[in-house]
């Protein structure tokens, strides 16, 4: 199973967003205890597996974790905007595995998008577009769009296809223990991926039902299970 939590932590609130990352085992941010420094992704996940993590936090320490792989950053351009210092217009993804190099990533699974440059490739590359870096232009969830739900921490399913495509398999198992909106259960019905996902809240929970059942691809065993 793989595991993706694209979650929402208030910058405003480091000390309990410590607390929730902390009683987490499979991950550790500097600051949490010492037992905690050694994750132990190694509990959950194959060799082969990815774990996704999207956090709001100041700092990051990448050795607080056994195998981290990437940062990655995810740009959009939606909001206000500060006239005093530069607007703040990203998200940071952490990703770790089990066992870097043994890991599943699928290259060719993801989207190409165009190049910035065209006309400094040549034509067949610049038809084909390039893979994607660590560096994600993507927009938030329109006002307007068909996937708003009104759950004030809706990730896009464009961000969260992308990642599914890379890192599990068809037919693969996917994880969100934070799952909100449901965004990972949109994607995998639409991408084949069979899914659990978990949240505490009864808005979420709702908001999942609804969004689900609603799919072309709902199915009885999709929807999410109420506790």
């Amino acid at each position: 199973m793989s595991i993706f939590s694209i979650m929402s932590v208030s910058r405003h609130r480091r000390a309990g967003a410590l607390a929730l990352l902390g009683a987490c085992s499979w991950f550790a941010i500097a600051g949490t205890s010492a037992a905690l420094e050694r994750a132990r992704v190694s509990t959950l996940v194959t060799p082969s597996q990815v774990v996704e993590f999207n956090i709001y936090l100041p700092t990051k320490n990448r050795a607080a974790v056994e195998a981290f792989l990437n940062e990655l950053i995810w740009a959009y351009d939606y909001g206000a905007k500060p006239r005093r210092r530069w607007p703040a217009k990203h998200e940071t993804i952490l990703v770790y595995v089990r066992t870097p190099g043994a890991h599943h990533f699928d290259a060719d699974g993801v989207d190409r998008e165009p190049y910035m440059a065209p006309g400094l490739v040549d034509a067949e590359k610049a038809r084909r577009g390039k893979r994607p870096t660590d560096v994600w232009f993507h927009t938030i969830v329109p006002t307007n769009g068909s996937e708003k739900t009104g759950y004030p921490t809706q990730k896009p399913e464009g961000v969260l296809r992308r990642i599914v495509a890379a890192s599990s398999r068809p037919g693969g198992w996917c994880l969100d223990p934070f799952a909100g909106s449901g965004t990972l259960g949109a994607v995998c019905q639409k991408l084949g991926r069979p899914f659990v996902l978990i949240d505490s809240n009864p808005v979420a929970i709702e908001t999942m039902r609804e969004r689900l059942s609603a799919s072309p691809q709902a199915s009885e065993a999709a929807a999410p299970a109420r506790r």
